[in-house]
């Protein structure tokens, strides 16, 4: 689990809106999704790989030659910055990025 602040507003399809700045639990499931906790509201699901576009302290994804390189090499970082084996996961739960885009 780790533990960020949005970096911008967040709009949720149920109409509920979590302002910019708020601090968020994200827990990682084993799967390309992670569940949000936003401090005083209900938790709501998301795709790790999308968790750059709104939440501080995570990567965004590598060009397709990067994630080849990283294929050949063995070793694949993660949605947080991590490194990894190609289909593992770092010491906080999140997937490598070949995982975390449906690649394997």
């Amino acid at each position: 689990m780790k533990t960020s602040k949005s970096i911008r507003e967040i709009k949720l399809k149920n109409g509920t809106v979590i302002p910019q700045g708020t601090s968020c639990a994200i827990a990682f499931n084993m799967t390309v999704y992670a569940t949000i906790s936003p401090d005083g509201f209900a938790p709501y699901t998301t795709r790790a790989a999308n968790l750059h576009r709104t939440f501080s302290g995570f990567a965004k994804a590598p060009s397709v030659a990067s994630l080849e390189r990283q294929m050949n090499e063995g070793i694949c970082k993660t949605v947080m910055g991590e490194r990894t084996e190609p289909d593992g996961y770092d010491s906080h739960g999140a997937p490598s990025w070949m995982l975390a885009l449906g690649l394997i």
